[in-house]
């Protein structure tokens, strides 16, 4: 064989190799292009995956508490869903998604939405998509960390089927928060018409001056028994009593004077838990008991008083007990009402049963008032502490420094207005309230039951139940 074709033979076998190995490393690559295309297609659709499930599990989260709370329909709650997942997820153009699929249950809602995303390399192989799918499940727990005052207007336009009204929509409120086994909520109850009841039991108490018991005599005259039967007419006509119109009446003498009977009378008077309004600002205030205390005040009868406060406690039989016997009386004076309501919920006299307000807030627990009344305020402050005076201007203007008070200590305020249409007082407890969504405008008996409801599913906490 010469040298060229020796050179010949030996470029052909070169140029064959180099022919093999292209082959044989086109071979190899393909499955490695495909493992690395694979592996990006997997890593995108895992992305994808998971944005796809955050969005829903934010969506279910919204939708429970606005649903469960506020018992939206289907309809809206499937509409409710669509927009806050789409709100949460913006992949437009990467995937295709179905409409999110949306259920209630009891306390729990549970989303669901499946589509598809396109695929890079694995398109050459023939897998076009891979699927995407997710469910989410959002549900209401234990309740959270609480310490409640239920503030009740127990004045006397809520006789009747208000006061009936309003014992069903506090003991649901009970059932619903309320474990004696934890003490984890903790209510209080504090009834208002005019004055609040303190109690007896605190009589002797540093934070409390009360008047001595005495007897009062004078000489009562009145006309002889059948006077005024024989010689009058009785009439009738348009009155108020606690702002509710009613009918009295009186009898009409044409003039003449009944002759007189005298003899002597007498009236004890001892404290049945009424107290007077300490000097402003102190009557909304919830310090300085050691150089002001509150007043107590005696009377003839227990009538002047509402219903004792009900101190903090996770006893609820103890507190559904004081709602089926909350008594029904006198005039409105709303700002009696919230001042004690937020003087349960703290850790130093008059009522000690709250937690210290600074450590409570660190460890995630929340103060509430739970405003409800059915009326404006009739009565009003006199000079002397005691509330005489028909001034509904200067009531209102002290309920709302009481509210804004109760706000700046870091307390929530829930107002419910029962059946009022009286726009000012209405206005009045909008205001009040820490936001618009804590104001409730109950116009009948149901409303009021998921006003009370709806507070309380504020206090219970809401997870992913998947």
């Amino acid at each position: 064989m010469t040298t060229r074709s020796a050179f010949n033979v030996i470029g052909h076998w070169r140029r064959n190799m180099r022919g093999t190995t292209a082959m044989m490393f086109a071979l190899v690559l393909l499955p490695l292009l495909c493992l690395a295309g694979f592996a990006i297609d997997n890593s995108r659709h895992s992305n994808r995956q998971n944005k796809v499930q955050h969005a829903l599990d934010f969506a279910a989260l919204a939708v429970a508490r606005e649903s469960l709370v506020n018992k939206r329909s289907d309809t809206e709650i499937q509409a409710m869903a669509q927009e806050f997942f789409d709100s949460e997820l913006d992949l437009t153009g990467v995937m295709q998604l179905d409409a999110v699929i949306a259920k209630r249950e009891d306390d729990e809602v549970s989303l669901s939405v499946q589509g598809s995303m396109p695929t890079g390399i694995m398109s050459i192989i023939g897998r076009k998509t891979l699927p995407v799918h997710a469910v989410s499940v959002a549900a209401f727990g234990d309740p959270s960390r609480a310490e409640i005052a239920l503030v009740l207007d127990t004045s006397y336009s809520m006789t009747g089927t208000r006061h009936l009204a309003l014992t069903k929509a506090a003991n649901d409120f009970i059932d619903m928060l309320i474990d004696p086994k934890s003490d984890a909520v903790r209510a209080s109850i504090v009834p208002f018409a005019d004055y609040v009841n303190v109690g007896t039991s605190h009589k002797g108490e540093s934070w409390l001056d009360v008047e001595p018991d005495r007897t009062d005599r004078w000489t009562s005259c009145s006309a002889p028994s059948g006077w005024h039967k024989k010689n009058c007419t009785w009439s009738t006509y348009k009155c108020t009593r606690d702002g509710i119109g009613s009918t009295c009446g009186r009898w009409e003498c044409g003039g003449k004077t009944p002759p007189k009977v005298c003899k002597p009378a007498s009236s004890t008077k001892t404290w049945h838990g009424c107290v007077k309004s300490r000097s402003d600002p102190l009557n909304i205030q919830d310090k300085s008991y050691a150089t002001k205390r509150v007043e107590g005040f005696v009377t003839g009868s227990s009538w002047p008083c509402p219903s004792p406060i009900v101190p903090l406690t996770n006893d609820a039989k103890a507190l559904k007990s004081a709602v089926a016997k909350l008594a029904i009386k006198n005039e409105t004076y709303i700002p009696t009402g919230l001042s004690w309501g937020m003087r349960t919920l703290s850790s130093h006299e008059p009522f000690t049963e709250g937690t210290e307000a600074a450590s409570f807030a660190a460890s995630g627990g929340r103060k509430a008032i739970v405003l409800m009344s059915d009326g404006a305020n009739t009565k009003a402050p006199s000079g002397n502490g005691m509330h005489t005076r028909n001034d509904e201007a200067a009531a209102n203007k002290i309920t709302r420094a009481a509210c804004n008070e109760i706000k700046a200590n870091g307390i929530e305020l829930y107002t419910i207005a029962f059946e009022i249409t009286d726009t000012t007082t209405k206005d009045m407890l909008r205001e009040c309230a820490s936001s618009t969504a804590n104001y409730f405008d109950a116009s009948d008996a149901l409303k009021l039951q998921a006003a009370f409801a709806n507070i309380g599913e504020n206090f219970r906490e809401i997870a992913i139940a998947r």
